[in-house]
């Protein structure tokens, strides 16, 4: 009975330490994939920033040869 009684003692102690490890390691894969999120959103953010760049220097452009044609 003691003997049952120590190992009860011990897997209670052990049990929140498993559990924290649990946590732990879902936290790191959270963290992971917050990180690669971030990661696609900046690539998306410089993709589109080059984009919008590029419209501007079309409109650019084509208000040069309007003027131009407006002109002659």
């Amino acid at each position: 009975m003691k003997r049952l009684t120590i190992l009860f003692l011990v897997l209670t102690l052990i049990s929140p330490l498993v559990s924290v490890s649990s946590h732990a390691q879902s936290r790191d894969q959270e963290i992971q994939e917050l990180k690669r999120m971030i990661e696609q959103n900046r690539q998306q953010n410089e993709a589109l920033m080059n984009k919008i760049e590029q419209m501007e220097s079309e409109k650019t452009v084509n208000q040069l040869k309007v003027e131009e044609f407006m002109t002659k």
